[in-house]
């Protein structure tokens, strides 16, 4: 019966007939329905801390998009003075952006937040380039471009390290290590050892 809740999963997992998080409930729900598991024991993974504290990551990361504190943050430090004079300082100062939100929240939750931004500094440098060149150029085809996309992915994995909660591998981590290792990790012992 297991197998064939698992199977029913994951075809409409790829197939889509309904929405992926309502497909993810329905195999618990089939689990007790059907008597795979007690109803206590199927739902208990959804109400494990760690699940919360994703929710409250993603949660933080909506809240700084909807109010813009990210592109604040961003532009606050993107307008430094030692900053705008250089492709590779800004290259550097987003990147460092990236990392630092990461720490906090989910690589993939910074890397949405700060793509839009690299994007719009792409577009401003390919603005410049063509101004002082006088041709038509697609800034999307600008080698800085590239750098600011990889830039955005690589220093979201990067500082997704940090802390704990930078990304959900970590907590996942630590949660096993705690289960079957008896061994407990505060949050600034974590980032002790990673920071560096």
């Amino acid at each position: 019966i297991l197998a064939a809740i698992l199977s029913w999963i994951v075809i409409w997992w790829i197939c889509e007939p309904v929405p992926i998080p309502i497909t993810a409930l329905l195999g618990a729900v089939l689990c007790a329905v059907f008597g795979v598991a007690d109803t206590k024991v199927a739902f208990a993974p959804f109400a494990d801390p760690i699940i919360y504290l994703f929710l409250g990551s993603f949660i933080l990361a909506e809240a700084m998009a909807l109010h813009g504190l990210d592109k604040r943050f961003a532009y606050a430090i993107m307008s430094l003075k030692f900053v705008g004079n250089s492709t590779g300082r800004i290259l550097l100062a987003y990147g460092f952006i990236c990392a630092f939100l990461s720490m906090w929240i989910s690589n993939t939750a910074t890397t949405a937040m700060m793509f839009p931004i690299g994007l719009g500094i792409i577009y401003a440098m390919g603005g410049i380039v063509a101004e002082q060149t006088g041709k038509d150029i697609d800034p999307t085809k600008l080698r800085f471009g590239t750098g600011m996309m990889l830039m955005a992915a690589y220093a979201a994995s990067t500082g997704g390290i940090g802390t704990p909660v930078g990304t959900p591998p970590n907590l996942i981590g630590i949660a096993m290590i705690e289960n079957y290792c008896k061994v407990k990790i505060p949050f600034f012992q974590w980032m002790l050892i990673t920071c560096p």
